[in-house]
């Protein structure tokens, strides 16, 4: 710490101008913030006027790259992915369902699902070595629990951090400067906080005044491997830090973590670059052609215009210049007429006598414009550059205009590449949002061991409905076994439930009970009726609405009770079933009159 409050920049971490450089251009080239500093001007041909002027003519499109490129990622938390909580000790799940509410929901105003998902996207894209760090606010511990929050430290803010050989993140220290008002002015002062496990330390620089307030000399440090809070310490002749120590936290690591994951090859991984970094060079590009893009079409909504004027006709005027040589105030100096330039202006002439006397007007005014070939040239150029961004990241075609005329086949192909992509930034997700959760356990002072995991599937599964029914026809034509169709069909009830996850709970337990899984309609009448089918079977099978609706009747929270407590009520609905067909049927007596006085029996005397 006081290292780098003496240092300064020189004192910070090798990778830091490097990342502090990275987020400025994924800033710019992918949110259009800032994108005027990477344009090239073409000294050649173009003054530094005329490149002001290209600038303030060109409609950017670098963030409608970076929107473009984000949607398929944020279809990650769309997936059916599974979201696991448990406290040991918690049978019945409450505990952990306040902890969800009383503390993750409440980690921003999003929440922690939404954070990890929304806010660590935004952050791997402009500066994934952005560190995202749990804190909390000062609050009485013998009333309340603590209540996290998230700070995130930008890779300018992130002046030095180290990490343990086996991936642990040793500390991490923070510089934020501010200016505060003082006797002389503002002055910049800088807050350091230091990061690492147990606890947080702050080293805050004084203002001159508050440096002249101080009752006892400060203390000078070289260096000090213990403070203590309240201590003041001259890093160098005029800076002096005071020495804060927050309640401790007493999570045994380090309370941050990183928001990318992509290692930069310039550093061997020492840093991190986006998740858009393979279409850099294309978005880079992409900034280039759309600025002569745009100018080229301005030459060409205002062609330069080539023709004879007529010399001044001011009255002592000479070529632009006066008898006094001033600057005559009606050409301005040019020595001829002024005319308009707008692509809006209208040349009249008399119309002559004889026709013989008109003028070719095309003799006389001329326009120039870019040809039209390179105007399409140059917005080919445009548009294939921006597919190609898009096919960098994901190894695909599948969002460019390709993909209509493709068929099946190639785009679960293309699909599959799309999921290579998604797959480690899911993983990511996960990594991040369990260590937070356990952050936050700890914080909190909840004591018990806490499985905390976000389970993202392999294949994203991002088919349509449609999509979906078509391949259970394709697999039931090719003879597929009905544990296929079965699967097919759990993965259609996903699809159609996406929005409503307690009724896709309900109707994955329905599809427990269901004694034909991945059968037709067709082959279930053939099954019950070839008499190879027990009984109970076929009753489950014929009557399980009313058996749901009359054990929910009496039980209400069914689809909440255990798999077994479950299948006891079912069964003994389907046994009730049994007895009320068994109960209905007439009795039949061989070689004998019924009693009653019934019709007769078969074999009976008439």
């Amino acid at each position: 710490m006081i290292n780098l409050a003496r240092g300064k920049e020189a004192a910070y971490h090798p990778a830091y101008q490097r990342t502090v450089q990275y987020s400025r251009e994924a800033r710019a080239y992918f949110t259009g913030v800032g994108v005027d500093e990477f344009l090239k001007q073409f000294t050649r041909r173009e003054s530094k006027e005329l490149f002001e002027q290209r600038k303030a003519i060109t409609a950017h499109i670098q963030k409608s790259l970076g929107y473009s490129l984000s949607r398929p990622f944020a279809k990650v938390p769309r997936s059916n992915y599974v979201k696991v909580l448990n406290i040991d000790g918690d049978k019945d799940g409450r505990r952990a369902a306040a902890f969800q509410t009383e503390t993750l929901d409440k980690f921003t105003r999003r929440g922690l699902d939404r954070y990890v998902f929304e806010r660590l996207l935004y952050w791997n894209i402009v500066d994934p070595n952005c560190f995202v760090v749990v804190e909390f606010a000062p609050f009485d511990f013998t009333r309340e629990k603590a209540k996290p929050y998230a700070f995130e430290v930008t890779a300018e803010m992130a002046v030095d951090y180290k990490y343990s050989p086996n991936g642990d993140l040793a500390y991490l220290v923070a510089r934020i400067a501010e200016e505060k008002q003082a006797s002389k002015g503002k002055q910049l002062v800088e807050r350091l906080t230091l990061y690492q496990p147990k606890q947080t330390v702050v080293f805050q620089q004084l203002t001159e005044d508050e440096i002249k307030g101080l009752v006892l000399p400060p203390l000078f440090k070289s260096f000090e491997s213990e403070v203590e809070p309240g201590q003041i310490i001259q890093v160098q002749p005029g800076h002096y830090y005071l020495v804060s120590i927050p309640t401790p936290h007493n999570y045994e690591k380090t309370p941050a973590i990183r928001a990318g994951f992509v290692d930069d090859a310039e550093n061997d991984g020492l840093s991190f670059v986006s998740i858009f970094d393979a279409a850099m060079p294309f978005a880079k590009k992409v900034l280039k052609l759309n600025s002569e893009a745009d100018l080229t079409m301005a030459l060409m909504a205002f062609p330069i215009s080539v023709r004879y004027e007529d010399r001044c006709d001011a009255i002592g005027c000479n070529g632009g210049r006066l008898a006094d040589d001033s600057t005559c105030m009606v050409c301005h100096g040019t020595g001829k007429k002024s005319r308009p330039t707008s692509a809006q202006e209208e040349i009249v002439l008399d119309m002559p006598d004889n026709p013989a006397d008109m003028v070719d007007l095309s003799r006389i005014l001329n326009y120039v414009s870019p040809p039209a070939e390179s105007i399409r040239l140059q917005v080919e150029q445009l548009q294939n550059n921006f597919a190609q961004a898009k096919e960098a990241v994901f190894n695909s075609q599948m969002f460019t205009r390709q993909e209509v005329a493709q068929t099946a086949t190639y785009h679960g192909i293309e699909l599959q590449s799309i999921y290579d992509t998604l797959a480690p930034y899911a993983r990511h997700l996960g990594e991040a949002w369990a260590f937070l959760c356990d952050v936050c356990r700890a914080f909190t002072g909840e004591q018990s061991k806490m499985v905390a995991r976000l389970i993202f599937p392999q294949d994203f599964r991002f088919e349509t409905s449609e999509q979906i029914f078509a391949e259970m026809k394709s697999a039931r034509d090719a003879g597929a076994g009905s544990g296929v169709t079965a699967i097919l069909q759990e993965r259609l009830m996903e699809r159609l439930l996406i929005d409503d996850p307690e009724r896709l709970k309900r109707a994955r337990i329905d599809a427990r009970f269901n004694p034909f899984p991945g059968m037709d309609q067709t082959e279930i009448m053939i099954a019950v009726n070839s008499g190879l089918v027990p009984e109970w079977k076929r009753i489950l099978w014929a009557n399980y609405t009313s058996i749901i609706d009359g054990i929910l009747l009496e039980v209400p929270d069914f689809y909440e009770r255990p798999y077994d407590t479950q299948k006891q009520l079912v069964m003994a609905g389907v046994e009730q079933i049994q007895q009320q067909i068994a109960a209905s049927q007439p009795a039949l007596t061989i070689g004998a009159i019924s009693d009653g006085g019934g019709q007769p029996q078969p074999n009976s005397a008439t």
